[in-house]
């Protein structure tokens, strides 16, 4: 009877120490997504803020909007596939779904269709890739997020041309809209976008007239 109650303790104890350490270890996942996710929120706010720094040394938008004009620490073509912690990151279907909501590259008339989410027609944002690369170039710290940061001009303009800069004194002259994703470890991913005024009497003067966390890949979305 001694040993049957020794070994009916026996199992028990190590059903408990078996529902422990699952408990344990599920907590240690958890935690690794939340701190993974915080993360990306710092490495997408943090590219914006280094972006939205080299925009002050531009003498104007209009190189930017088109596509003409890069960060000089981009790495490599605006286009193609990075792998980021093993998984792919396509810069191309990045743009696409800002752009028209899809996978495969947009046509003019996708990108001009009114929808809910871009109701400007011939003005919905077409963005422009123009800082991209690991966020340790950046940084200049261990880290193994990838940031990606979008140019597009702000659509009050109603000048039907999203590729420029409306002219001085026009509704959202001199505004842009600049948006930075991060993608790291696990599936990490995370996006903020901001709406920046130039002071037209002092270029060098760029004011954050709006900053929020969105969905990843959901423009204008919280």
């Amino acid at each position: 009877m001694g040993i049957v109650i020794v070994l009916l303790v026996t199992v028990l104890m190590s059903a408990i120490g078996a529902v422990l350490a699952l408990a344990t270890a599920a907590d240690m996942v958890i935690a690794g997504h939340f701190l993974r996710a915080q993360e990306a929120r710092h490495a997408a706010a943090g590219a914006l803020e280094v972006a939205v720094g080299e925009f002050r040394g531009l003498p104007d938008w209009n190189g930017v909007l088109d596509g003409s004009v890069r960060s000089a620490h981009a790495e490599g073509p605006p286009s193609g596939v990075r792998t980021v912690a093993g998984q792919p990151v396509d810069l191309g279907q990045l743009r696409s779904l800002l752009e028209c909501q899809q996978l495969a590259s947009c046509t003019d008339a996708a990108v001009a269709a009114v929808t809910a989410d871009r109701p400007w027609g011939a003005d919905n944002p077409r963005w422009r890739l123009f800082r991209y690369g690991t966020w340790r170039a950046v940084a200049q710290a261990p880290s193994a997020f990838y940031v990606v940061v979008l140019v597009a001009d702000d659509p009050s303009e109603l000048d039907g041309d999203p590729g420029r800069d409306g002219p001085a004194g026009t509704p959202g002259a001199g505004r842009v809209r600049a948006r930075a994703e991060a993608f790291g470890p696990g599936g990490a991913h995370a996006a903020v976008e901001t709406l920046l005024e130039r002071n037209s009497l002092n270029p060098a003067e760029v004011r954050v007239l709006a900053w929020r966390f969105t969905a990843a890949g959901t423009p204008g979305q919280s």
